[in-house]
Parts: C-alpha cells; structure tokens; sequence
C-alpha cells in the first residue's frame, strides 16, 4: 500500500514551515493508520464475517471439500489482505537458464505478486480450517496476515523515496 504523491505534495503545499522529516513520517504514518481501518472494516464486516462463518460451517460439517473452502475463501478475502502492487514477477536467473531454486515462483508459472500469495494461502488455510474452532478464528488469521504483508511491503518499499530525490 503505497501513499499518493499527490497527497504528500498537497500537504507540503498547506503547511507554511519547513517540513521535517518526522512531519512527514507522522503524516505517512496517518496515511496508513487510515488505510488500514478501512481495509479491517472490511474484513470484520458482516458481509465477510457471515460469508466466513457458512463456509467454516459447511467444511466442518463435512458439506464443502478443502479445495471449494479454499477457493471460496480466497475468491471473498485474497483481495481485502493483498498489500501492494499485483505486479509481474521476475527471476533474471530463471531468464538465463541458470536459476537453481525449487521454490522459485517463476519456475511454478506464479507471474504476479497476488498469485504468489493465493499461492502461499493455499498452503496456510487447510491448518487454519482444521485447527479454529470458531470462524472468528479465521477472520483473526487473515487480519494477522494483512498485518504481516503490509509490515512486508513497508520494509521492502523505500517509504521515502520522494524525499529522497528532493534532498538534493
């Protein structure tokens, strides 16, 4: 989840001092304090928590399969917990015949972000769906694991690059 340049550059323009670093920082931090709140209403909405809750509940019944639970759960959540740009994903050894890594997710035919986390997902939900007791559980996990990209996303994105280019 990035924050627009024009945000920053219409802050910058309301505010009549020079602005610090930390201003900015508490600025970006507000940004994603916002964002954040929307994207967990979302999640713990009554739409989502409902649909969790009949799909928690048919799989436990033994009426749904892994794979339609997963499925279902990643049609309806995989958009509201992805951080990030869904773009394309590269392996320069891979394009030169030379990449050695068996997880490398080129090699799988994973071609952007977003496949490679359902990819991920896929692995993680069948221990979720059989270990939690209540759907609240598999809410609880999903929040837990759009925390966990977004603080990914954050430590792999320079939060400032375009002060950066403006120090000169």
């Amino acid at each position: 989840m990035s924050v627009p340049t024009t945000l920053l550059i219409n802050y910058m323009k309301n505010i009549p001092y020079a602005v610090t670093e930390d201003d900015v920082r508490t600025y970006l931090k507000g940004e994603f304090n916002t964002a954040m709140k929307l994207k967990k209403e979302k999640l713990t909405s009554s739409k989502i928590t409902d649909f969790v809750d009949n799909i928690f509940t048919r799989y436990k019944g033994e009426q749904l399969s892994t794979e339609k639970a997963i499925y279902q759960l990643n049609s309806k959540i995989l958009d509201i917990i992805f951080v990030g740009e869904n773009s394309p994903t590269e392996c320069k050894a891979c394009k030169k015949g030379k990449c050695k890594r068996p997880s490398c997710p080129v090699k799988k035919g994973l071609m952007s972000k977003k496949e490679i986390m359902k990819d991920n997902t896929n692995k993680l939900w069948p221990n979720i769906l059989n270990e939690a007791a209540k759907s609240e559980d598999i809410v609880k996990f999903a929040e837990n694991k759009m925390e966990e990209n977004l603080q990914q996303y954050l430590r792999n994105n320079p939060v400032f690059g375009l002060l950066s280019s403006l120090r000169g």
